[in-house]
């Protein structure tokens, strides 16, 4: 049986299914192997069905924090000339992460 979520995943990357119909959908999904309750709640267009059968989140939070303000630290420290501070260089504030 295909996870629901790799059926999704896969039928949301797939350009030629945009725009398929709910019914559509859910013959995709049973072609796929997805389970046949499943299948019939994306027939359906129904989210709190789906929801419940999958035991998906109903509320998801989603932050993005500043980083920590340079600023704050330099108050705390004696200002430097700029002219001082040639040949060193400064990391920078902002990190790549993945």
């Amino acid at each position: 049986m295909t996870s629901v979520f790799s059926f999704l995943e896969q039928l949301g990357s797939d350009s030629d299914s945009r725009g398929s119909t709910p019914g559509e959908v859910s013959i995709r999904a049973l072609t796929a192997g997805v389970d046949a309750r499943v299948c019939a709640a994306l027939g359906e267009a129904d989210r709190d069905l789906l929801v419940s059968l999958v035991g998906a989140p109903t509320k998801v939070f989603c932050s993005i924090a500043p980083a920590r303000d340079d600023e704050d630290k330099d108050e705390e420290s004696p200002q430097r000339d700029d002219d001082e501070d040639e040949g060193t260089s400064r990391s920078p504030s902002v990190r790549r992460v993945a």
